[in-house]
């Protein structure tokens, strides 16, 4: 899952407008709240594309026990 296809999606290219860096943080919330997380508990297997860049965002996939994997 990605927030990209979810953004152009919800909200066009609004590169301009003052919420736009906001919403991608709002959008990996939803995704993960509504649709990843129902996945998991499933048995099923969810691949995240949010740029986790930081190890705090890499902590709390673990926390929610997830396993991380960096792929180029």
């Amino acid at each position: 899952m990605t927030t990209d296809e979810w953004h152009i999606a919800l909200f066009g290219q609004d590169a301009e407008h003052p919420q736009h860096d906001a919403r991608p943080g709002i959008l990996e919330d939803l995704l993960w709240t509504i649709i990843a997380s129902r996945v998991l508990e499933l048995g099923g297997n969810v691949i995240l594309d949010f740029g986790f860049g930081t190890r705090a965002k890499c902590e709390d996939c673990a926390l929610n026990g997830c396993r991380s994997e960096i792929h180029f």
